[in-house]
């Protein structure tokens, strides 16, 4: 293959598996914390103001601080700061919960993407910077999707306070899988080059 059609080849790989992440990260945007980073919000701290009134308006600030520590200390408040805490902790399950699932179809997506286009890189490899740009947009696109996943997998691990067994069980299986798809790519690769590139060779 000359520099001309080799450098066509790279164009091809490289613009086709950046549009293709663009449109799979369009159209399966990766999930949103949605503002689970903020603990509490204001609704206990709007009690201890419906209860006590702004501090501003006291005169004297020791007699704000003894209602609003009277106020804090009660079971209402209690209950509130509880309720808040069990909020988030749902919220934040639920949110590593659908990361885990988006990294696991992501991955399925980037694999079966990157199979389809060495299949037809290589139906096409007569037309050598066709075919050469789609088999290396194949791979590029199935890198693309194992570094989606093992980014998606540390910031798992970042909202994860503790690293359960059932969380150690999920990551080594789209371990698994993201070696099961180098596998296949590979042996794939393999094949295909033997069956449409070695053997054409050996027939001219």
């Amino acid at each position: 293959m000359d520099l001309a059609k080799l450098v066509i080849a790279f164009s091809i790989a490289i613009l086709l598996s950046g549009f293709l992440s663009e449109i799979v990260g369009t159209i399966y945007p990766a999930p949103s914390l949605g503002g689970t980073s903020n603990i509490y919000t204001n609704t206990c701290s709007d009690l201890v103001t419906e209860k006590c009134g702004d501090s501003q308006s006291y005169t004297n600030y020791t007699e704000y601080s003894k209602c609003s520590s009277g106020v804090r200390l009660s079971q209402e408040y209690k209950t509130c700061t509880t309720d808040q805490t069990n909020s988030y902790q749902t919220r934040q399950e639920n949110y590593e919960s659908s990361l885990q699932t988006y990294q696991l179809v992501n991955l399925i997506i980037f694999g079966v993407l990157s199979i389809i286009l060495i299949v037809l890189g290589f139906l096409m490899i007569h037309l050598r910077s066709i075919g050469s740009g789609l088999i290396m947009a194949g791979i590029f696109i199935f890198l693309a999707g194992s570094t989606v996943s093992l980014i998606t997998s540390m910031m798992g691990s970042l909202f994860s306070s503790l690293s359960t067994q059932a969380d150690t069980g999920f990551a080594t299986i789209t371990k698994l899988i993201r070696l099961g798809g180098e596998l296949i790519i590979l042996i794939l690769l393999f094949i295909l080059s033997y069956k449409k590139v070695e053997n054409e060779g050996e027939s001219d």
